[in-house]
């Protein structure tokens, strides 16, 4: 369960920190609820290191949560939000906080607009947050091809932001960010 505790307060840590308490548990949430759904990981940390991986290494910008894949340390520099993102992990693992993203399996910061984004079930902060991230067209082409879990990150690579393809949206969101 540690185990658990402590990638959970990564990913927060990495992809919300800077966002109010709600929206930290926003995103923890997701990644809780990605581990309850067939297509995802079992665990909390095979969620959040979900990717492309070569010789054992996560390949550079292949993986579901930017932050694990950039070429950056994943060492939380700042003390305090870690340690709030540790405080707030536990009762999520615990499944004894109420999720707030209405069972979302997927978000966007809200200053990009993904090809796959349709009617957010919620927005909490700068993150945009979505039960599906599918049309239904969408949708029935997954399903066909069968379940994500497993799924080469490769088959979703490529140009998904309006004209900007992932790496320039990477790099600006890797900009903004402080390790």
């Amino acid at each position: 369960m540690l185990e658990s505790i402590m990638c959970l307060a990564v990913a927060m840590y990495f992809e919300a920190r800077s966002e109010p308490v709600e929206g930290q548990i926003a995103v923890g949430s997701v990644i809780m609820n990605r581990v309850q759904d067939d297509r995802w990981p079992d665990t909390v940390c095979d969620v959040v290191k979900q990717g492309r991986h070569w010789k054992g290494h996560p390949i550079r910008h292949q993986c579901q949560f930017t932050f694990y894949c950039d070429g950056l340390s994943d060492n939380p520099k700042n003390r305090q939000a870690f340690g709030q993102a540790v405080l707030l992990s536990l009762p999520l693992v615990l499944k004894m906080t109420p999720d707030p993203t209405g069972g979302s399996l997927f978000y966007h910061a809200t200053y990009v607009q993904p090809q796959w984004a349709g009617t957010p079930t919620v927005t909490i902060g700068d993150h945009k947050f979505y039960a599906t991230a599918r049309t239904s067209e969408q949708s029935n082409r997954v399903a066909q091809r069968g379940n994500w879990k497993g799924e080469p990150l490769s088959s979703i690579s490529g140009t998904m932001f309006n004209g900007e393809d992932i790496h320039s949206m990477r790099d600006h969101a890797q900009s903004r960010r402080e390790r």
